[in-house]
C-alpha cells in the first residue's frame, strides 16, 4: 500500500467515526427532550462520610501509659478525628505524632466512655491512641474515623 492509500482510509475511517458520534449525541439529546419522560426528584439525606473508620481494641494499658494503634495517617492541622469508645476506666483520647516520636493527650478525661473528637495541633503523621488516667490498667475498644 502507498502512504497516499494508507491517509485515503484513515480519513475515511475519521470521517465515519465523527458521523457515528454525531449520530449518538444527537439520539441522546432527542431522548432527554422526550415529552413522556418523567422526572422524579427524591427527598434524599445528605451523608458526609469519613475518608477512613477503624476498630481499636486494647488489651490492657499500664496506668499513665499511652497506647497507640499501627495505623498511620498524614493529616493536616485542624483535621477532626472522631472517636467512639467504651473502657474499663478514665482515659483521654490521644495522638501519637510519628514525625517527632511524641505523644499529643486530650486534657478531657472520659470516665468509661466517649463520643468525642480530637483536633490535630499541627500538621504531620499520627496514631490515634489512649492515654491511662486511671489507677489501675484498664481495657478500651471502639471506633475512629477520619
Amino acid at each position: 500500500m502507498t502512504k497516499k492509500m494508507v491517509a485515503w482510509i484513515v480519513s475515511i475511517v475519521l470521517c465515519v467515526s465523527m458521523c457515528m458520534t454525531a449520530y449518538a449525541n444527537e439520539s441522546l439529546y432527542e431522548a432527554e427532550t422526550d415529552e413522556n419522560l418523567q422526572l422524579i426528584e427524591a427527598d434524599v439525606l445528605v451523608s458526609i462520610m469519613p475518608r477512613y473508620t477503624a476498630n481499636l481494641d486494647f488489651d490492657e494499658i499500664p496506668v499513665g501509659y499511652v497506647y497507640y494503634g499501627q495505623n498511620q495517617f498524614n493529616l493536616s492541622a485542624g483535621t477532626k478525628i472522631f472517636c467512639n469508645f467504651e473502657s474499663t476506666g478514665k482515659f483521654s483520647l490521644a495522638l501519637f505524632n510519628r514525625d517527632i516520636g511524641r505523644p499529643w493527650t486530650s486534657e478531657i478525661i472520659h470516665e468509661s466512655s466517649c463520643s468525642s473528637e480530637i483536633t490535630v495541633p499541627v500538621d504531620g503523621t499520627y496514631s490515634i491512641g489512649v492515654y491511662n488516667r486511671d489507677s489501675k490498667p484498664i481495657k478500651v475498644t471502639g471506633s475512629y474515623s477520619l
